[in-house]
């Protein structure tokens, strides 16, 4: 019961992943003209290079990333609490094990996501 329950949040939380990515393509990256978020900059990011898209951010677009980033704070979380319990699973490693591999599918699912949004743009802005 435990693990077809901590499974069931594992799909979710993949599944919500899917929905940020969605949320940003759409919602999100129309609503700053196609700037790119901080957290999408690679190099990393100072004041003067995420201004433009801060500058751009309008209120339903903000509102929107920000609780794409609360939802995506609360996985990451999940994720490192989960693989914390495995490490001090002792004997009972497998129901541990199969959260945390869910937490950590969904965590990466969210990566290859924005890989794939950036190139989708990527490629519209070069047409």
């Amino acid at each position: 019961m435990i693990v077809s329950w901590r499974r069931l949040v594992g799909w979710a939380a993949i599944l919500a992943c899917l929905v940020m990515g969605v949320v940003l393509y759409v919602r999100v990256l129309p609503g700053a003209d196609w700037y790119w978020p901080p957290d999408f900059q690679l190099t990393g990011y100072d004041a003067s290079s995420i201004a433009p898209f801060l500058d751009a951010l309008i209120v339903p677009a903000r509102d929107s990333y920000a609780r794409v980033l609360a939802l995506y704070g609360l996985i990451d979380l999940a994720d490192n609490a989960a693989i914390l319990r495995v490490l001090d699973a002792g004997d009972g490693l497998d129901g541990f094990v199969a959260a945390a591999h869910h937490f950590t599918m969904a965590k990466l699912a969210s990566l290859y996501l924005c890989g794939l949004v950036l190139v989708v743009h990527l490629r519209r802005s070069q047409t």
